[in-house]
């Protein structure tokens, strides 16, 4: 999980770096960051039960 929390960081580090940079132009960031992505990494936490998988899908505007 170490390579994911640090990528997450990064993506929004540079969001903010240019939301400051480019602010002065008019520009605006936005950084979306997805909740849990069905991938090996994540398997273990969502095969816990369809209960979570049900309240995380609840909590996400397309359901998925």
């Amino acid at each position: 999980f170490g390579v994911y929390g640090a990528t997450k960081a990064a993506t929004d580090s540079l969001t903010r770096n240019m939301a400051v940079e480019l602010g002065t132009y008019g520009v605006r960031m936005k950084s979306v960051n997805p909740t849990f992505v069905r991938t090996k990494m994540a398997e273990e936490l969502l095969n816990s039960g369809d209960a979570l998988i049900t309240a995380m899908k609840e909590r996400t505007p397309l359901r998925r």
